[in-house]
């Protein structure tokens, strides 16, 4: 399964990774995934957005991969939230939220 969205950077650094959670319902929680956002380019290929991060103010394509989805879900969209959060600052990778 993947689900497909868009990605906005409003913070002042490029973001070059970020995970996130996919939760799958049916009444109770089934199951919550953990993948990464890949950046989707207009063709349909994808690459991690390491490749080509994305630059403050810009908004990308993105698609998270599930390779498996739990038995019993009711195929409602799971809910999405972003777990992790890598950005590059002038003087290296740090973590979104990190103070350096």
């Amino acid at each position: 399964m993947n689900i497909t969205g868009q990605l906005y950077n409003n913070g002042n650094t490029s973001i070059n990774a970020v995970m996130a959670q996919a939760t799958f319902v049916n009444g109770q929680q089934l199951e919550t995934v953990s993948a990464p956002l890949l950046s989707l380019r207009p063709d349909g290929t994808t690459h991690p957005l390491i490749d080509n991060p994305v630059k403050p103010g810009a908004t990308r394509a993105f698609e998270m991969r599930i390779e498996r989805v739990p038995e019993g879900w009711n195929r409602n969209l799971p809910a999405i939230r972003r777990t992790e959060v890598a950005a590059n600052a002038l003087s290296g990778s740090v973590p979104a939220g990190s103070t350096r």
